[in-house]
């Protein structure tokens, strides 16, 4: 469980905590509005005044303001965020307790980013947070103070990040596939390319790059079967796809039907190597990433066709 301890920077004195569990990361809004959440839990004690008195003064103290920063790694700031807490402490002999969710806006370019440094382990992070706060004296005067808080960094699993959080922040490894099915025969099938793509996108984020491969192999061969006919198994995979295109596209021109037809043959041959285990070709992340990249192409081409 990371935990910060919360100081005030003038007198150094220890004012409480701030602590949270990684499951209680969250995240929402993807692709347009991505937010991570926080959820933490803030432990506040009253302030002892020690200056000019035999016995320290007892003052309450308000937690008005935490202005943060996303750190990953440590050394790079990658978003910065504030959060209203307004959590009041009073009473010496006890402490002031209260949840408190950090929100914080990111976007794809910077989810990009983070996720190109952090390689195929857990996401190195870091918190820094700087609160506010009003000491409210005993002279009924208010004097603001600002602190610090110490020992926010800390690992996010591989696991929760990739499974759970980088889908709510709309992030696959590559611009989101958005795909308005059309109510044709061929618009109502595409579901299976499109979840294909989908799981090379996974794939790729998880470090399997022979298996996104497969997967764009495999989003190509489903669209042949979203026709109005059924193929022969036995017809080799060129005379598939021409076929395919004209029985189900009668208004493409030669020069159209060409470029589709050359695109899923290339996508299908280059991957070819992917879907016999034998292959000694071991598929790169850049491979991966133009493959997925061709196979969205032809996937929201044939849409539009269709």
């Amino acid at each position: 469980m990371p935990k910060g301890t919360i100081h005030l920077n003038r007198s150094m004195d220890s004012v409480g905590a701030v602590s949270f569990e990684l499951t209680h990361i969250g995240s929402y809004g993807g692709p347009y509005f991505p937010v991570l959440t926080i959820s933490s839990e803030v432990a506040l004690n009253a302030f002892r005044d020690r200056i000019g008195a035999a016995t320290p003064a007892v003052c309450p103290l308000t937690l008005m303001r935490i202005v943060g920063e996303l750190r990953s790694p440590d050394h790079r700031t990658v978003a910065r965020f504030e959060h209203n807490p307004m959590l009041r402490a009073e009473r010496a002999d006890g402490t002031t307790n209260g949840v408190q969710t950090f929100s914080i806006p990111l976007d794809l370019s910077t989810i990009d980013q983070i996720e190109r440094s952090r390689g195929p382990g857990d996401l190195q992070v870091m918190l820094n947070l700087l609160p506010i706060f009003a000491i409210h004296m005993p002279n009924a005067a208010v004097i603001f103070e600002v602190g610090r808080i110490e020992g926010l960094k800390f690992p996010i699993p591989r696991s929760q990040w990739v499974d759970n959080l980088l889908p709510g922040l709309g992030y696959g490894g590559l611009e989101i596939l958005e795909v308005r099915y059309a109510s044709t025969t061929i618009g109502k099938h595409l579901q299976k390319s499109v979840g294909e793509i989908r799981d090379a996108k996974k794939a790729l984020l998880d470090g399997d790059c022979h298996m996104a491969v497969l997967h764009c192999r495999r989003s190509v061969e489903a669209l042949l079967e979203s026709g109005s006919s059924a193929l022969p198994p036995s017809m080799r995979f060129q005379q598939k796809v021409e076929t395919w295109i004209s029985d189900n596209f009668k208004t493409v021109d030669g020069t159209e039907a060409k470029l589709l037809a050359e695109q899923m043959q290339v996508v299908w041959e280059v991957t070819s190597a992917a879907a016999h285990s034998g292959s000694s070709h071991s598929f790169k992340a850049r491979e991966s990433e133009f493959l997925i990249r061709t196979a969205m192409n032809i996937v929201e081409y044939v849409n539009r066709l269709s």
